[in-house]
């Protein structure tokens, strides 16, 4: 995920670590806000990956920075990335997916654009089913909270559902 939002990152200009980082915070913080401890890394794999190139500028205040400038293959790889399977844990896919949607300007409406609308869809109807069955199993009073919760999350993904099959027909349009 961090590496998506890192290349998410450099489709408008060139940035450097901290530029990364702010520009992750800035439009995903409610969802994440990962340390330069976190990037710096996931940088330095995508630059050995040839998605990121990395060079030295001097700044007007005579600072020696390190800029990063997203490749042809780096927006290729995110393609990829925007649409690689998601996590089996259907809280933390419900967060991927709401990330995904901040990113859909700069996913471009291709051969892949579809298959990430029909794919999610699918994956969050697998989780609504398993969560219904997972509630109906709950009948006991001490899974009361336990329920509750079930219920939030279901009801979460009901309208995640709803808003992918909104943009999906959007995109079609």
């Amino acid at each position: 995920m961090l590496e998506l939002l890192i290349l998410y990152s450099l489709f408008e200009r060139d940035l450097t670590t901290y530029g990364v980082r702010k520009n992750i915070v800035d439009n995903f913080g409610i969802y994440l806000e990962p340390s330069l401890g976190a990037i710096h890394p996931a940088i330095q794999r995508l630059i050995k990956k040839g998605c990121i190139t990395s060079s030295k500028n001097i700044s007007d205040g005579g600072q020696k920075s390190c800029y990063n400038r997203l490749t042809p293959e780096g927006k290729r790889y995110f393609n990829t990335l925007f649409t690689e399977d998601f996590l089996h844990n259907a809280a933390k896919m419900s967060t991927q997916v709401k990330i995904r949607f901040v990113m859909l300007p700069k996913f471009k409406p291709n051969e892949h654009y579809n298959d990430f609308f029909v794919n999610t869809i699918q994956k969050v109807e697998a989780h609504i089913f398993g969560i219904q069955n997972f509630i109906a199993k709950k009948t006991d009073e001490r899974d009361k909270y336990v329920k509750i919760s079930a219920e939030v999350l279901l009801k979460e993904l009901k309208e995640l559902k709803n808003m992918l099959l909104k943009l999906q027909a959007e995109g079609a349009a």
